[in-house]
Order: structure tokens, then sequence, then C-alpha cells
């Protein structure tokens, strides 16, 4: 009825466009971002949304006693697909991040908070002489799929451990952040810039670049 599928007669069904973007063999796929959209996280959170309503708070602290991004570190199979679909957004991106941006003129560029690294890896590949680091959580930077999306460009490009709301570790020119600034208020959203620019603060601004998405 909604042309997921169609229905060829005799019991018969044949994938339409939508459900094209289901596979998992296509390089468009948009199949791990669908599972992460519904991971039984998003269904308990939405559940409480009288509570946000009524307080102005996060349903996600509510349920979990902890932000988002912990509460995500600690629940296997959360953590999984969101990492998971998290690249197959960064998969999607990437050719409109290339066409859009001269990444050229960078030495070192750091990806804070990207996951494991599928932009990361696409922009040195594009770019032969650029450097990288992939900045984020332990638990994100030492699992294997990451260690596998790094392997084509592991001569330049290195994972650093840490929490950008605690400190975003200099060594770059440039700070590259997709999808991670409209997560929270203003308050840690300006923690977060504010610990980009501390790497920045003793050279010339011209220098050192950020590149937010």
């Amino acid at each position: 009825m909604v042309g997921v599928f169609a229905e060829t007669g005799d019991r018969g069904f044949a994938l339409t466009p939508f459900s094209e973007a289901l596979r998992s063999d296509t390089l468009d796929s948009a199949r791990e971002l669908v599972l992460w959209m519904g991971n039984r996280f998003h269904f308990h959170v939405w559940a409480e949304l009288p509570y946000s309503l009524q307080t102005g708070k996060p349903a996600v602290d509510h349920i979990y006693g902890k932000p988002a991004f912990e509460a995500i570190e600690d629940l296997t199979d959360v953590a999984r697909d969101f990492n998971t679909g998290m690249t197959c957004m960064s998969r999607q991106l990437a050719p409109a991040v290339l066409a859009a941006y001269d990444f050229s003129g960078i030495d070192t560029l750091m990806d804070v908070a990207g996951g494991h690294g599928f932009i990361l890896c696409e922009i040195l590949t594009r770019h032969p002489k650029l450097k990288g680091v992939l900045f984020d959580m332990p638990s994100v930077v030492e699992d294997p799929k990451c260690a596998q999306c790094l392997l084509n460009v592991t001569h330049r490009c290195h994972t650093m451990a840490g929490n950008f709301f605690e400190h975003i570790p200099a060594g770059a020119d440039a700070y590259y952040m997709q999808h991670i600034i409209h997560d929270g208020d203003d308050d840690p959203a300006l923690k977060i810039l504010g610990n980009c620019r501390q790497p920045c603060k003793d050279r010339r601004m011209g220098d050192c670049w950020w590149w937010i998405r």
C-alpha cells in the first residue's frame, strides 16, 4: 500500500526503489541507518516523550540515568546499531562533502567523534598527501570495524581516544565534525566548540580550520 514492495500477482512480490535502499549489497544502501532508527533505544526514549514535554529535559537521561552517548556506549546492541548507522550516513554524505570542499590545503585533519572513520578514510583516499586523526570514545576507536576501515590509509592515519566534552587533542590544523553539535543544548555545544578552538589558541586562526557538517 505504501510502495515498499510491489505485488506481481500469484502471491509474488518484488522490490521497489524504496525497498532497494534496504538491501545490504548496494553502495547507496540505507539498511544500517534504518536498523538504527528502529533500534529499541529510540522506542524507549519516545515512550517517555511526556516527561520531556513536562520538564524540558531529555527523556534519555530520565530513563538511563546518564546522557545519551554514555547510555549508548553501555548497551552493546545499541552501540553496534548506532555506529553502523552513522557509517551508513557517512557513506551517503561522502560524495557531497568531497565535491563541496577542497581538503588539499590541509596537512593533518582530525575527525572529532568520527565513529568508525568512514568519512575520514574517504577524504584521505581522495587526498593522498593528507594525514588524519580519528578521535572518538575508547569503545569506538577500539572496535574491530574501525580498524578495518582504516586499513587502506593506516600509514597516514591513527586513532586517539577521549571525551570531546573534556579535551580535544592538538596536532591537527583542521578539525571536522559531522552531525555532532545538534545533539545538545547551547552549553554543551559551546563546550565542544571551545575544546576544538583550544588547540588553535596559540596559532594564527588562519592556520587552523573547523569544518562542521
